[in-house]
């Protein structure tokens, strides 16, 4: 094959060097023709590649259907086909004995016919009982190899469980401690706010004797302005009597040194008259002594 490959390149660049020399024209190369689908080949008649394929299970031993994609089980039942999430109780399947197909449309059981002169029933036993044993062999060693993941996974979820038993104890210690400063926080903050009560309850009272003791000066002014007001009336009360008195002894005083001095005034008179008196009777008594 390499051989007539190298041989037909060979002959290709010969033509196309003679082409080229002799001046004619290579005719263009011819179109290439459409892709033909090759459609695939199932169990039965081949299905076109643009029809979809469905993967069935099937069950010989009672000629069961199921597809794992729609979780359907396709059985037999008083001459109808029917379909349903669950097997009704009278229709009992082997797990280990199914064939895998793949068969066109969501209907299984169209081709049942072939499917069951194909595949009957205890053929599987038959055929693949050493294989089973493989297969029960793998199983085995595959759920030895589980259990060990498992007891691993277990003693790790032992190892997680003591590490959140641990945390748990932790965070235990660490809310009893944040329960026990919070007691004392409240606790202190009940001292500070009773503390601030007595303190407010001092104030309040020294606040009072203030007042009290403002309220006694102010009695006290008020008493001592009235009794100086009092006192003030009194004296001027007495200044008042007493300036009477002095003016009534004034006037007095005056009236006596009038009487005083009308009295010696008339005593004057009377003096100066009895003198007259006297001058008069002492010149009379010399004119009568003059005339005789």
């Amino acid at each position: 094959m390499r051989y007539l490959g190298i041989k037909t390149c060979l002959l290709v660049a010969l033509l196309a060097l003679v082409a080229t020399t002799s001046g004619c024209r290579i005719p263009p190369p011819m179109p290439l023709a459409p892709p033909i689908f090759v459609p695939r080949v199932s169990h039965y008649d081949a299905a076109p590649p643009w029809v979809v394929m469905h993967r069935y299970r099937y069950f010989p031993s009672a000629e069961v259907y199921y597809d794992s994609s729609r979780h359907l089980y396709f059985y037999f039942s008083n001459r109808v086909w029917l379909s349903a999430p669950v097997l009704p109780s009278h229709i009992h399947i082997d797990i280990n004995n199914f064939f895998t197909m793949e068969i066109e449309g969501p209907k299984p059981y169209i081709h049942h016919a072939k499917t069951k002169k194909r595949y009957p029933p205890g053929l599987r036993k038959k055929k693949n009982q050493k294989q089973r044993q493989k297969i029960r062999d793998k199983r085995e060693k595959e759920r030895e190899r589980w259990e060990d993941k498992k007891e691993r996974q277990q003693g790790r979820l032992e190892k997680k469980e003591r590490e959140l038993d641990r945390r748990e104890k932790k965070l235990e210690r660490r809310e009893d401690q944040n329960e026990k400063a919070k007691d004392r926080r409240l606790d202190q903050r009940e001292r500070e706010k009773e503390r601030r009560k007595e303190a407010k309850d001092s104030r309040r009272d020294a606040k009072k004797q203030v007042e009290e003791r403002r309220k006694d000066t102010r009695d006290l002014r008020r008493d001592v302005k009235k009794q100086r007001k009092e006192t003030r009336e009194e004296k001027k009360d007495r200044q008042q009597k007493t300036r009477q008195k002095t003016e009534k002894s004034r006037r007095k005083k005056k009236d006596d040194r009038k009487d005083k001095k009308r009295r010696s005034s008339e005593e004057e008179e009377e003096g100066q008259e009895d003198e007259q008196d006297e001058e008069q009777g002492r010149r009379n008594k010399r004119d009568r002594d003059s005339r005789d």
